[in-house]
């Protein structure tokens, strides 16, 4: 959604994984079966554990569970590793099964709808501010120093460019100075 993906923009919350089923959200059938997430619910092939089951079983069955969804990477997927939008696209297991019949790979609908709503969500931050109401903030300045710590090598050279550029200014307005 457009809130998640401007939380993760502004906290810089990045997830390898497509969703938090199965360690971050389970579901509990009215019969007591344990699933990853309540879109599972009622697909016996998802069932992890019951309720009901000797208590060291099911927490067996929990940490198995959780730790197969936590190593369900989206970088393993080859669509997900070169994509501009992989750090901050929150995407279900779920509705990856619906849509495509396998739980780590997204559709393309999908794909490209997080793609639009990045690249529009860029779009409006450039612009400074936000214009939705349900998740409008304006961003605040950032410390020189904050910046200097996401810098990428291809960034330093920009920034060792402008400052020389910046030099070079500073360097004429004194010499003008100077005259009068």
């Amino acid at each position: 959604t457009l809130s998640a993906l401007l939380l993760s923009l502004k906290h810089k919350n990045m997830s390898d994984n497509f969703c938090g089923a199965g360690y971050n959200t389970i579901s509990v059938s009215t019969i007591g079966d344990v699933y990853p997430c309540f879109y599972f619910t009622d697909k016996k092939d998802f069932s992890v554990s019951n309720v009901m089951n000797e208590f060291e079983v099911f927490k067996t069955n929990i940490i198995n569970m959780r730790n197969k969804y936590l190593n369900l990477n989206k970088y393993k997927n080859e669509e997900c590793i070169d994509c501009f939008a992989n750090t901050t696209c929150h995407g279900c297991i779920g509705a990856n099964l619906d849509e495509t019949g396998y739980i780590n790979k997204c559709s393309l609908q999908r794909c490209f709808m997080t793609k639009k709503m990045l690249e529009e969500t860029l779009r409006e931050l450039s612009l400074n501010t936000v214009k939705s109401k349900s998740c409008a903030f304006i961003l605040k300045p950032v410390s020189y120093t904050h910046l200097r710590a996401h810098e990428t090598p291809e960034h330093l050279v920009c920034r060792l460019l402008l400052e020389k550029k910046k030099k070079k200014k500073q360097k004429k307005q004194k010499k003008k100075k100077k005259k009068k």
